[in-house]
């Protein structure tokens, strides 16, 4: 199947409350089980590279992976660069034929994030691509007009989201900003809201939803397990962590509620 584009899986919700999973990827164990899990699932997904960690682990290789993994797939399967810091990241992806990125300005005053961002998305636009960017986390309804602001400044298109930790309603601010907004968004700290908030968070109407925390803990932990039992070489704790990986990537699918969506597409 041909590489999907982000925009087309974000933008398709059949009935039901669902949302793309988006998965950090960090080596070829990570797309294997990624693309594994989803094509159990019959789920669409989005393999996500961090800017920062794949350029210095070499940001064209593994993007190259990636999209050659995601072309042979049989389920829909995107490529993204996420947490772009710098312009030099952002060229690097669209050097390396990803049609994704994202730019994170959101340590940055407002106004230098607005004017930063909105730079970021013409080199993308100018090299083919779709950008997502970041601004305020979303705590009260005081933030959605500066985010409804931000969008339109900058041309993104699609909006980052933080929430607040686990235990606060966030579904009431999400579906306002929904409402509010003409592109998609994005949840970027599914991971500290627990089961219960990120549920909250795609029945409001997210729809994609990053994975990293989750993922390299899976991982990390099943290698060293299996080195620290001396039952096997480091190719072996490997596959141990390909397994512990794929477990993790499927459970997260069927929460997000897109297992058996990729005919959607």
């Amino acid at each position: 199947m041909p590489r999907a584009n982000v925009m087309s899986l974000l933008s398709k919700k059949a009935s039901g409350c669902w949302a793309v999973g988006c998965f950090a990827i960090h080596n070829l164990e990570f797309i294997r089980a990624v693309l594994g899990a989803a094509e159990c699932e019959g789920a669409p997904v989005i393999l996500s590279l961090d800017a920062e960690d794949s350029s210095l682990r070499g940001l064209e290789v593994l993007a190259a992976a990636a999209q050659c993994a995601a072309s042979r797939a049989s389920i829909p399967v995107a490529v993204h660069l996420n947490h772009a810091k710098r312009f030099d990241f952002l060229l690097e992806a669209l050097d390396a034929g990803l049609d994704s990125v994202m730019f994170d300005g959101s340590a940055l005053p407002l106004e230098e994030n607005i004017a930063l961002t909105q730079k970021a998305a013409h080199l993308a636009h100018e090299g083919g691509a779709v950008i997502e960017g970041e601004a305020v986390p979303l705590k009260e309804p005081a933030d959605i007009p500066t985010l409804g602001r931000f969008v339109r400044e900058t041309g993104v298109d699609s909006l980052a989201v933080t929430l607040p930790p686990r235990g606060v309603a966030v579904e009431p601010l999400l579906r306002e900003l929904v409402q509010v907004l003409p592109v998609p968004l994005a949840l970027h700290n599914g991971s500290t809201l627990g089961e219960a908030g990120l549920l909250q968070a795609v029945r409001a109407g997210v729809r994609k939803v990053n994975v990293h925390t989750e993922l390299f803990s899976a991982f990390t932990l099943a290698v060293c397990r299996d080195m620290d039992s001396g039952r096997g070489c480091s190719l072996a704790a490997l596959e141990s962590g390909v397994d512990a990986l794929t477990s993790c990537v499927r459970n997260r699918l069927r929460l997000l509620g897109s297992s058996g969506r990729a005919g959607v597409f």
